[in-house]
């Protein structure tokens, strides 16, 4: 076993964020995967399999979701757009059988806008506010800072790790996590980016709603 492959990061994302202004846009962004989600939407409301198909064979390895129902009438709508930019898109739809909200984040990978790379889509618990699956910029600052500090302090390849925790931070302060809005989205990306400047599989970040302990080997 090589030494990186000895190291796993576990950086979680306690998602208790203040209540804030409701975002009012309503209209998905001329992007692909804006598109993607629109598609989606309609396929499923229709209950148009061809068309479901199609998309499926543009998310190759993805677990494209589809409501129980399957069959026309699931009533989805969009609510709103809570982020977007061009490689992503955060909305909350709500309808579906049960109705409900639901969060709903799509990605695409770097330099190929016409496969989608993930779509996960989280029921809402009724009657838990939304608020709860987002994160503040200073919860994304401090997730940003943790992931740095535990990079630096406890990767076996001190080099490695310092480099990793540098470049986090300096495409943090490009704004490369701006645009993120919910915490499974801002994991996901993390992740990635982790890997991809690491090449070490291991390394990751999670997302919580319940808030977790920062120390687990310290009693409940």
């Amino acid at each position: 076993m090589s030494p990186l492959a000895r190291v796993a990061l576990a950086v979680l994302l306690c998602c208790s964020v203040p209540a804030r202004p409701a975002l009012a846009q309503a209209t998905l962004p001329r992007s692909a995967t804006g598109q993607f989600l629109s598609d989606w939407v309609d396929a499923v409301n229709a209950g148009d399999s061809a068309t479901f198909e199609r998309l499926r064979l543009r998310a190759p390895g993805v677990l494209l979701p589809k409501p129980a129902t399957g069959t026309a009438g699931s009533g989805l709508v969009l609510e709103r757009v809570l982020a977007s930019d061009e490689r992503h898109v955060e909305a909350v739809l709500r309808g579906g059988e049960p109705a409900s909200q639901r969060l709903v984040v799509l990605t695409t990978p770097k330099g190929d806008a016409s496969r989608i790379a993930s779509f996960v889509l989280v029921t809402i618990p009724s009657g838990r506010p939304l608020d709860e699956l987002l994160v503040s910029p200073e919860q994304k600052q401090r997730v940003l800072d943790g992931a740095s500090r535990a990079l630096r302090e406890h990767h076996v390849l001190a080099e490695v790790g310092s480099m990793v925790a540098d470049t986090i931070q300096s495409r943090a302060e490009r704004g490369a996590y701006r645009s993120s809005a919910a915490g499974r989205y801002l994991a996901e990306l993390l992740t990635t980016e982790l890997r991809e400047i690491s090449s070490d599989r291991h390394l990751g970040v999670d997302s919580s709603v319940p808030k977790l302990p920062v120390d687990f080997a310290a009693p409940p």
